[in-house]
């Protein structure tokens, strides 16, 4: 009785860090079959965690984002007060936070994984459209140039046939709803599950993450996707709709990105469909500047209107009134941790979106 006992409390202690270790071995072990993860996690148990967030949380009316890391310090600052309220010895005051930080450490895969990480395991979005992704020939490449700055061009005239840079007053009134149920549209012709009601909120104070180097972040603790609010208008479609790719379980950059796109162009609204392309040019056209700068410098200064070159002016401006704290440390980082999650190209998974948008327009015709 005794013994049973004794196994009882050990196993209460450990029990986040063996939960942890059992869900990480679920995972690697599931990288071997992602038809499993996709039937049974990211179209099954992932969207009972999406209704239960989105039907009750997500309802508040002040981003998840800030109530968290409220929440988180005080906890810490209470769990501290009380920690150094006790009357033990400097090495047992070390191994109690030493086995705290392991716990709370535990505590985060298992809500990580449980919540959301798995996706990071389903079956790429190619496997499941029939896409065949091909490297483009630096021709190829041109002429996908051509296409993406004639839409562009195109739909920037739509939008004004004035030269100033382009602002938010073009905005759709409720940008979160706009690009919400162009996404879902997106999703349900694909063949998605599109259940739930993703939040894509903006973060104040301006700059929060654009000095992080990053435009947006999915937050899965509360699944909530996030903006910078500091991003010039321009860029906002097409982010609040990469990150809500995110909550609807994607954990692929490339692929978010890919959904992103389309989500604009689905878009009723012309400045967003504009703000998309001009998304989607700015990664191709930085691909063709890294393979043949000089003839880029060419292509920019005789193809593009002035009112696209002053938007994309903006753009850059817009950018450097928020340098970065850590200009390496972000990428480093954030490289490492999608290469952990099997993404092998890691940082560079975003420009998997031109891959995926010749493969699309293949398929289309």
């Amino acid at each position: 009785m005794v013994l049973k006992w004794k196994l009882y409390i050990t196993a209460k202690k450990y029990f986040w860090l063996l939960l942890a270790l059992f869900l990480m071995f679920l995972r690697f072990v599931g990288g071997w079959y992602p038809q499993l993860i996709e039937v049974y996690y990211s179209r099954g148990f992932f969207l009972i965690i999406r209704g239960l967030i989105d039907y009750t949380i997500a309802a508040l009316p002040i981003p998840m984002f800030y109530l968290f890391f409220a929440g988180f310090f005080l906890k810490k600052i209470h769990y501290f007060r009380k920690s150094y309220q006790k009357n033990i010895s400097f090495k047992e005051r070390l191994f109690h936070s030493g086995f705290h930080i392991l716990q709370f450490t535990s505590i985060i895969i298992v809500w990580f994984l449980v919540s959301w990480g798995f996706n990071y395991g389903r079956l790429s979005i190619e496997e499941q459209l029939g896409l065949q992704l091909e490297k483009p020939s630096e021709e190829h490449l041109l002429s996908e140039v051509q296409w993406a700055t004639k839409k562009a061009l195109d739909l920037r005239e739509l939008v004004n046939e004035d030269t100033f840079a382009l602002d938010e007053k073009l905005l759709p009134r409720d940008l979160e709803k706009e690009m919400r149920t162009s996404l879902e549209e997106v999703l349900e012709e694909l063949g998605y599950p599109n259940f739930g009601r993703v939040r894509a909120r903006q973060l104040y104070p301006k700059g929060i993450l654009l000095r992080l180097k990053t435009a947006g972040i999915y937050w899965f603790f509360v699944g909530e996707g996030n903006l910078d609010a500091g991003l010039h208008p321009l860029q906002k479609p097409f982010t609040m709709a990469h990150e809500m790719a995110h909550g609807y379980g994607f954990g692929d950059e490339g692929t978010c990105n890919f959904l992103a796109y389309l989500a604009c162009l689905k878009s009723n609204q012309t400045y967003v469909r504009y703000a998309g392309m001009l998304t989607y040019w700015r990664y191709i056209a930085g691909e063709y500047r890294y393979r043949n700068p000089e003839k880029y410098v060419l292509f920019k200064a005789e193809h593009l209107s002035s009112g696209m070159k002053n938007d994309l002016t903006a753009i850059y401006e817009n950018g450097d009134k928020y340098p970065d704290f850590f200009p390496k440390l972000r990428n480093q980082t954030y490289d490492s941790y999608l290469k952990l999650q099997g993404i092998e190209d890691g940082i560079e998974n975003y420009n998997r979106v031109i891959l995926l948008v010749d493969a699309w327009k293949r398929l289309d015709g």
